[in-house]
């Protein structure tokens, strides 16, 4: 065959074969019945591009004359990125002529009368357009065949949670980008609002055999391997650990900028940085910081410039314009508060961040540290046991450290004994490090699960509450059977499938194996004893908390308002006033094992211990009531939703609003024997029929686009309530 016979036909916007698994997965995702997702990448993975075929692919299935991918970023940096790949990718993708409506800075649009194609639109430029315009978003929403999402973490905020939702309000493909990092992260509320937002549908890069997508990234050349070098220095600044979700104060940022010592760290890091690499940018704590820094990199002849939200946009434009061409000059940027994770900016080879980081400690032994409030600066584990194994190595004697910690007491109360440890937000935090933390020279490795029991944290949650790492040093890495990337321990999680679910003596199923005197099956044997034994104790833990918690007084105001409702839905079917609901249909046909055994498995998977799970249930279905009272973290101004499961309607209070709070301090304040005539008793179980009332008409309502009406109107309502009970905190101020 001549070399004519065959020709290499090259595109011009082409995907990586990992980007190419993620828009498949994308838009197969935003083509089922839920329509939502969030692709979370590792920044430099190309969200944005993978994010603009997709743009593509949806704009060119809606072909109208005014259908709009609606793009929404936060920055004027953002949305002029993401205008760029648009074009580009439009260019060789699209199949008619389309507009890109660039809305951001200083550019007025009318966006009523937009030519089909993309608008790519500042989120407070947008903001302020639909607060003039009170029907706008519903005018955009009808001509939106998509809408994208840029750092997807900011749809949650109320400030814009509203406006996405509202361009949603027709169920356009929504896609979120975000490259929130894993486990590691300091989870918040925010987090598990992002889930929902998604409806929990994340698309993400398949790891292909590696242990995560960054480690695939870097082990197949897309990403650079980052070398960490922490900066030390001497100091009296002290800075205060801020609250989980939120960054550190504006005056500890500032005491960090202007400590000097550390500015000529930084600036020493940045010379040694700028003479090795072509592009380097510098995340400062403060302006006055960026500005410093900046100042001694000029005076040594330094091509640097500083980039703040007070750098006027042209000059911003021109500096970043400047950073990113093809100039052979070395060049920094000290950036504050403007260019995000997200700023794309190919030829950077070094970023030094200037940020304090407080730890992440699956032991929860370490203060302070990400543990949500009120355990970031106390333990909320205590010291279980700590045993260590000396071992030689090439004549040389070294040691193993095995740490155990289980969870302090006080860790598992809570306001009520309905409200369970797990649903916490410590309690979501320390699910996410569960298991038994493998760490090579300081750095996590494994985090081996073959020791939870009863199935995983999922089937039981007890499983968080406790915490367990070894530690080793590189010369034992053929011990414990190393790989070369350094991303598992072979032997040791071998040991720890062949044990730890084994409930016979070690040294029995040692001699069946014909092993003996192996200091990993010793280390491995002794880990699922120790786990074990931390197990019965955080069970007895759960056994006395439920004993002190209990009252022994009159049924609660959630009971008597629980009983009251139920029994006037059946007096209402019985007397023909009102025909059975799905639900009330569910609760009689269902039968009741299986009722029961999904309302264990859903109050499990929200944080409930699986005793109190399941005897929840049983009181539920035993005693045939409608409905069930749970704290939730939702969107927006919503006071509640309501889902239907197993014949109970489950009424879902929001802990974000303010009537969540009211009625925990009005329960707050009500003993175990107050009587039911109480004022505060009675406001109580008021609210709550009030509640349940709605939840019953939303059951009742067949139609889908009456129950997304009533729905709005619910949302409407929150906003009010929120309104008002806010005036009133600021009138007894």
């Amino acid at each position: 065959m001549s070399e004519t016979e065959v020709e290499t036909v090259r595109p011009k916007f082409p995907l990586y074969p990992y980007q190419r698994q993620v828009l498949t997965d994308i838009l197969h995702a935003l083509s089922s019945p839920e329509r939502r997702a969030v692709a979370h990448l590792p920044t430099g993975a190309g969200k944005t591009r993978i994010a603009a075929h997709t743009a593509c692919h949806l704009l060119n299935e809606k072909d109208t004359d005014n259908s709009l991918v609606i793009w929404l970023a936060a920055t004027e940096e953002l949305c002029e990125q993401a205008a760029n790949q648009l074009a580009d990718a439009w260019t060789y993708l699209g199949r008619w002529d389309a507009s890109i409506h660039r809305n951001w800075g200083s550019r007025s649009l009318d966006l009523r009368r937009l030519p089909s194609g993309f608008l790519v639109t500042g989120l407070a430029k947008l903001r302020s357009a639909a607060f003039q315009d009170n029907t706008l978003l519903a005018h955009l929403a009808n001509c939106a065949a998509a809408v994208i999402f840029d750092e997807a973490h900011q749809a949650v905020a109320e400030t814009y949670s509203f406006i996405t939702e509202q361009l949603c309000s027709v169920r356009p493909p929504l896609l979120g980008l975000t490259a929130t990092p894993g486990r590691t992260a300091n989870l918040t509320d925010e987090d598990y609002r992002l889930a929902d937002m998604f409806n929990h549908n994340k698309v993400s890069i398949n790891p292909r055999g590696y242990d995560s997508p960054v480690t695939y990234l870097i082990q197949n050349r897309y990403l650079a391997d980052p070398r960490f070098v922490p900066i030390s220095f001497d100091s009296d600044t002290v800075i205060t650990d801020p609250q989980p979700g939120m960054d550190y104060s504006m005056d500890d940022l500032g005491d960090l900028g202007r400590n000097h010592e550390r500015t000529i760290k930084i600036v020493e890091l940045t010379e040694d940085a700028v003479r090795r690499h072509p592009r380097t940018i510098v995340f400062c704590p403060s302006v006055e910081s960026a500005a410093e820094c900046n100042r001694f990199l000029q005076i040594q002849g330094v091509a640097s410039a500083v980039v703040t939200a007070n750098t006027p946009s042209e000059d911003r434009r021109s500096i970043v314009d400047d950073f990113r061409s093809d100039s052979r000059e070395h060049k920094v940027v000290f950036n504050y508060g403007v260019l995000t994770a997200g700023f794309d900016a190919p030829k950077t080879r070094c970023v030094i961040n200037e940020g304090y980081i407080v730890s992440n400690d699956p032991l929860y032994l370490i203060k302070p540290s990400s543990t949500p409030v009120p355990w970031n600066n106390e333990p909320m584990f205590s010291e279980w046991a700590k045993k260590e194994y000396p071992f030689t190595v090439e004549g040389k004697e070294i040691t193993i450290e095995v740490k155990y910690s289980i969870v302090r007491p006080e860790a598992l109360k809570t306001d009520s004994v309905r409200q369970y440890p797990g649903s916490t937000d410590y309690g979501k935090h320390a699910r996410h490090n569960i298991g038994v933390s493998v760490i090579r020279e300081d750095r996590e490795i494994v985090l081996e699960d073959a020791f939870l029991r009863e199935g995983g944290s999922d089937e039981n949650p007890l499983n968080r509450w406790w915490g367990c790492e070894v530690h080793f040093r590189r010369s034992c890495d053929e011990l414990f059977g190393v790989d070369h990337n350094k991303q598992m321990a072979a032997n040791f999680t071998h040991a720890a499938k062949t044990l730890a679910r084994d409930d016979r003596p070690n040294q029995v199923i040692l001699d069946e194996m014909g092993i003996d005197d192996d200091i990993i099956y010793k280390i491995v044997g002794d880990i699922r004893d120790q786990t074990r034994a931390m197990m019965r104790q955080i069970a007895q833990m759960f056994a006395q908390r439920r004993d002190s918690q209990n009252g022994g007084g009159s049924r609660s105001p959630e009971i008597k308002a629980i009983e009251t409702a139920t029994d006037a839905d059946r007096d209402a079917i019985t007397a023909g006033i009102e025909t059975p609901t799905n639900t009330d249909k569910d609760r009689e046909q269902i039968p009741s094992e299986e009722r029961e055994a999904g309302l264990t498995e859903q109050f499990i998977e929200s944080g409930q211990d699986g005793q109190e799970a399941q005897k929840l249930a049983k009181m539920l279905v035993e005693q045939g009531l409608s409905y069930q009272f749970n704290p939730a973290q939702l969107d927006g101004y919503q006071m509640f939703n309501v889902r239907s499961n197993q014949g109970v309607l489950h009424i879902n209070l929001n802990t974000d609003h303010p009537i969540y709070d009211l009625l925990k301090h009005i329960e707050g304040r009500l003993d175990e024997n107050i009587d039911e005539s109480h004022p505060l008793f009675e406001a109580s179980v008021a609210i709550r029929l009030l509640l349940s009332s709605w939840a019953r008409m939303e059951d009742q309502t067949e139609s889908r686009e009456e129950r997304m009406h009533i729905q709005n109107i619910s949302m409407n309502w929150g906003r009010q309530v929120d309104k008002v009970i806010n005036q009133l905190r600021d009138r007894d101020e």
